[in-house]
């Protein structure tokens, strides 16, 4: 477990000066926009004041609206207690949230067990929810976190579209897709998270997402790609996204096909583990993709580990090493 200390004042990605944002007059309180943020109407428009920053330890969206503008600051560090998402759609649809910046404090990226609720954006249990030109930095947990809201409200996410957002340096995902029932997931930018760029896991037996379709992403060379840990609800696709290493890991997504289309993807091996990696049951296409390998000493010649058909491989091609074939025994050399 990896902690960093509270330096002040702090800059943040948006350039803000934590330390003098509480003075500066245009800066108010979280609890002063919650109040705002209530007394919008229905479907109606909240509009932050240009430059305007907020320092909030956690803002709910109380109804269907759209909040436009501003920098969200959350200036909690991790002492062991548990911290809120810095903005909170909970039970609750035909939200939209654009032009935002949101941060935290957490500069290097560190994972810190008791913080990793602080996400940028948390949806629970929504439907028709919109983020689009969103920078989202520095969060002790995902950029975007998606889940239901257990055990008085077990539904998932409806029609998610979340387009042009940049998360960077973050504590654990970049983007949890827990639970979402129809969403897309495009142009998006990730670097510097913990774990995974894309995280399918909601860790609840059977509730997981589907009909989901992530396109053209641009990910951190550096970074870990997809990871897939829970049975799938629906198809998920994966087009034109490119950067990222680290792995794709598979683990028994059910029968739900899983596409990945003009993809580029920068291996970094961790280990002795397969760049690409399918358990159990799972129907995996991977057609027109670029693998590039970097030198790693003892690495595994195959891509996947060894499983059970279906795997299309479909015109891929491989960069310094061998096809996205039928895979060799594990540890061949």
């Amino acid at each position: 477990m990896r902690l960093r200390l509270l330096l002040a004042p702090l800059l943040l990605a948006s350039g803000i000066v934590l330390g003098a944002c509480g003075s500066a007059p245009s800066c108010v309180s979280g609890a002063t926009v919650q109040a705002q943020w209530n007394a919008t109407p229905a479907y109606g428009t909240w509009k932050a004041t240009p430059g305007e920053c907020v320092t909030t330890t956690g803002l709910n969206v109380p109804h269907p609206m759209t909040i436009d503008g501003g920098s969200f600051i959350d200036p909690s560090m991790p002492d062991g207690h548990y911290l809120h998402p810095i903005i909170e759609v909970n039970r609750t649809g035909s939200v939209t949230l654009e032009n935002l910046d949101i941060g935290g404090t957490n500069t290097t990226g560190a994972y810190s067990i008791p913080s990793v609720n602080e996400a940028g954006v948390w949806l629970a249990s929504t439907w028709d929810v919109t983020i689009t030109h969103v920078t989202i930095t520095d969060t002790w947990g995902d950029g975007i976190q998606t889940f239901s809201d257990p055990p008085n409200w077990p539904v998932a996410n409806t029609n998610v579209a979340i387009a042009d957002v940049t998360i960077d340096t973050t504590g654990r995902q970049g983007i949890t897709v827990g639970q979402v029932n129809g969403g897309t997931i495009a142009n998006v930018s990730i670097h510097g998270q913990y774990f995974d760029a894309f995280d399918f896991e909601s860790d609840l037996p059977g509730l997981g997402s589907g009909n989901v379709s992530i396109k053209g992403c641009t990910l951190g060379v550096h970074d870990f790609w997809l990871a897939i840990e829970e049975p799938l609800s629906g198809p998920v696709s994966v087009a034109d996204c490119t950067g990222g290493g680290g792995r794709i890991d598979v683990n028994n997504p059910g029968k739900q096909p899983i596409t990945l289309t003009n993809d580029s993807m920068v291996g970094v091996r961790m280990g002795t583990r397969p760049d690409i990696t399918v358990e159990g049951t799972a129907d995996l296409t991977i057609t027109g993709c670029t693998l590039t390998r970097t030198p790693v000493s003892a690495a595994y010649a195959n891509e996947f580990a060894p499983t059970a058909p279906p795997i299309t491989p479909g015109g891929a091609t491989l960069v310094n090493d061998t096809g996205f074939g039928w895979p060799l025994p594990k540890g061949t050399p």
